[in-house]
């Protein structure tokens, strides 16, 4: 019998440009065979949204988070599950780790947003 070491917390944190989110930013890269499962999440706008609906968090099929415009505003952080983000019920959810984690736009570009800064804590098996 494989003995499986227990799950250990990870972060990805970083920042990306307005250009990269609006086409859609792997910010965790994949792992085939994997599972990741997403725990939490923050995101930080430079300069506020505008044009878009949402900035999502998601494996390209299921989405774990997402940050609606409106919450978007310039230094607000914004974290999963709070009333400026809309949907977070998949957190804690099996992803596939195939096609990684991806940062993407939903509706318009993002306006007058710069960059977005991102904090996702999640887990693999």
């Amino acid at each position: 019998m494989a003995v499986v070491p227990p799950r250990s917390l990870r972060v990805m944190y970083g920042s990306a440009l307005t250009a990269a989110i609006d086409a859609g930013v792997t910010i965790i890269p994949a792992m085939p065979g994997r599972v990741i499962t997403i725990h939490d999440a923050w995101v930080r706008a430079a300069g506020a949204a505008d044009t878009a609906t949402s900035v999502d968090i998601s494996d390209g099929t299921t989405t774990v988070c997402v940050f609606t415009v409106a919450g978007l505003t310039d230094a607000a952080i914004l974290r999963a599950g709070t009333t400026t983000t809309g949907v977070s019920t998949e957190l804690g959810t099996a992803l596939k780790g195939s096609t990684g984690i991806q940062l993407a736009t939903v509706g318009a570009g993002l306006g007058t947003t710069t960059a977005i800064e991102y904090c996702v804590k999640y887990s693999v098996t």
